[in-house]
């Protein structure tokens, strides 16, 4: 199946713009995305996504964090208190909540066993040793159980920005642990890297293309008819799943990048918008 992907950097802005208009659900991941890494969005950012919820869009949010992160990374930030077209997807898409008033409801829940929970941290811990991962300082936990997900953070879960980056470019191990976990795990589950650091594993199947053909059943628009929005749509990122499917995908590489296209978006929707409320009126 051939997929549909656009860079930002690479593609007409209001070609892609428009992409985003004629979606009706259009779909983001959170860190690197709309958010840097583990902080809030922007106020522009939120206000720009409370403008296209309040036009009718389907949004959806398709992080690898739990619902508490995406809550307080996204949603608290919202300038807007409808939200029944808000969608929240944590976990790599393991979950999925709709919105009753102003509170989520979930839809579904994929929970790791226990015993899937144990082999996933014994692997973690073996590959290090294979990769030879030994970092100096780390800021919090190395591996988190996630409930539907299991991450590991090479420098913790609470590693500050400026560390995660100078690790990012210059001891990114992350290839070599996706490798051998993948033989250790065989094909038992999902394994994709995200951020600047993480690695996240899911049950096999369930990765953001198993989230978008179930945001599909909850909102009846085809995956077809969709634009998703990530940073890590390169081989072995989380958001590169998307790319099996035949929605349409915009690879952006940082907020800043996301900002600039949903402006484009609403500003090709405001004449739009200008018309539903003043419609012309037939001559007499």
């Amino acid at each position: 199946m051939q997929s549909r992907l656009h860079r930002w950097n690479t593609s007409d802005a209001t070609a892609l713009s428009r992409k985003v208009t004629e979606a009706p659900v259009v779909v983001f991941d959170v860190d690197g995305t709309l958010a840097v890494s583990r902080k809030p969005v922007s106020r522009s950012i939120a206000k720009s996504l409370c403008a296209l919820l309040s036009g009718g869009k389907w949004l959806a949010i398709v992080g690898g964090g739990s619902l508490s992160r995406i809550q307080a990374q996204v949603v608290q930030h919202l300038p807007c208190r409808h939200l029944e077209h808000l969608v929240l997807c944590p976990l790599s898409g393991a979950e999925l909540y709709v919105f009753r008033g102003n509170h989520p409801h979930a839809m579904y829940r994929h929970t790791l066993t226990r015993a899937e929970v144990r082999t996933i941290q014994r692997a973690f811990h073996k590959t290090m040793e294979v990769c030879g991962h030994t970092p100096q300082q780390v800021w919090g936990p190395l591996i988190e159980n996630r409930g539907s997900q299991v991450t590991f953070s090479a420098l913790g879960q609470d590693a500050p920005l400026a560390a995660k980056r100078r690790w990012n470019e210059r001891n990114d191990l992350r290839p070599c642990l996706v490798q051998a976990l993948r033989t250790l795990l065989k094909r038992r589950y999902e394994i994709r890297m995200g951020g600047l650091t993480s690695i996240d594993i899911t049950v096999r199947g369930i990765d953001k293309a198993y989230a978008l053909h179930r945001l599909s059943k909850v909102t009846g628009v085809p995956v077809s008819r969709m634009v998703y929005v990530g940073d890590a749509l390169y081989p072995q990122g989380n958001d590169a799943p998307v790319l099996r499917t035949r929605a349409t995908s915009v690879w952006v590489s940082s907020p800043r990048e996301t900002l600039l296209l949903l402006r484009g978006t609403l500003a090709l929707l405001a004449p739009q918008s200008q018309r539903q409320r003043h419609p012309k009126r037939n001559p007499r």
